[in-house]
């Protein structure tokens, strides 16, 4: 089992600038987050793509919100370490304990924050799931290459394969792909894969999923 990669990635798929809002945000994280925070635009992790591991070809089509769920799969696959959304955080939300955890017990393979309220994954993964079974997918950290990560990469090539055809007739035409057509519901490419892909593990390698990832924000603090 491969050693743990001791940094926080975060994404930013747009083209613009983030607000001061966001920028104060992501100063918050690096101050807070016990490790290093590598905050990566579309023109840094562009050139970290691997030859051998070539974004889907529908990756183009995808708006700027599912281009970041395409990433924090791809790079917690192959790179590892640890994925947050841009945030605000307090110095409590130190995750250096975490990776302490996953340095010391192999055979933990994602870390993540217990999800805080009931809900009910949608699409065709539309079944209540124990809420204290399932990691949120904003904050987390991963073992590469593990057989979490590899499932979970695999279902997303699998689902792109899917919605292929109609993005290359539809591709999105704003951030969010709000644009008439766009094929990709909300959380196809991330909640639904994120947590089925949990509860299998849950149900089947319960030691590989470990909830012990402190709240990642202050949800009273503006982020946009």
């Amino acid at each position: 089992m491969q050693k743990i990669n001791r940094k926080i990635f975060c994404f930013w798929t747009g083209r613009n600038d983030m607000s001061p809002t966001r920028a104060a945000c992501l100063a918050s994280m690096r101050a807070n987050c016990g490790v290093p925070v590598e905050f990566l635009r579309w023109r840094d992790w562009l050139h970290m793509i691997l030859p051998e591991a070539p974004l889907h070809e529908g990756f183009k089509y995808l708006s700027c919100i599912h281009k970041s769920d395409y990433l924090r799969c791809y790079f917690m696959h192959h790179f590892g370490g640890g994925y947050s959304d841009i945030k605000y955080f307090e110095p409590q939300n130190n995750w250096r304990l975490c990776f302490d955890i996953m340095d010391a017990f192999p055979q933990i393979q994602v870390i993540g924050q217990p999800e805080l309220i009931n809900g009910t994954p949608i699409g065709e993964f539309n079944k209540p799931f124990p809420v204290s079974k399932l990691l949120i997918n904003c904050f987390f950290i991963c073992r590469p290459h593990s057989d979490f990560t590899t499932i979970w990469y695999k279902r997303l090539l699998e689902r792109m394969d899917y919605y292929l055809p109609e993005l290359e007739k539809n591709p999105a035409t704003d951030v969010f792909g709000m644009n008439t057509g766009y094929p990709i519901p909300w959380a196809a490419l991330m909640g639904e894969l994120f947590h089925k892909t949990n509860m299998d593990f849950r149900n089947n390698n319960p030691e590989a999923i470990c909830s012990a990832l402190s709240s990642g924000f202050n949800i009273e603090r503006g982020w946009r």
